[in-house]
């Protein structure tokens, strides 16, 4: 039987990343320290991928990695104060 493990968090943080490269370097960093595997195929050209968003109101880095097996996912909201930070 198969044994799922699902983690979400949703933080507040004074200094939030707003680089999508540092993103990028966090989840495949972290897929590699929990040991799992980064999805590729030659459909993506990418991946982990990360983008900054400029849009009012919605400031902050979206970032997704595709695993073997499952994926994960941040945003960051930089332009409040403390930002918030969701992960999945």
């Amino acid at each position: 039987m198969l044994r799922h493990i699902h983690l979400m968090l949703a933080l507040e943080c004074r200094y939030p990343p707003k680089d999508a490269q540092e993103i990028e370097a966090f989840i495949s960093f972290l897929i590699k320290r929990i040991d799992m595997n980064i999805a590729q195929a030659a459909t993506m050209p990418k991946n982990p991928m990360a983008y900054y968003c400029p849009c009012a109101g919605n400031e902050g880095v979206t970032g997704v990695g595709i695993l073997e097996t499952s994926h994960c996912a941040i945003h960051t909201w930089d332009n409040e104060f403390p930002a918030k930070v969701q992960f999945d």
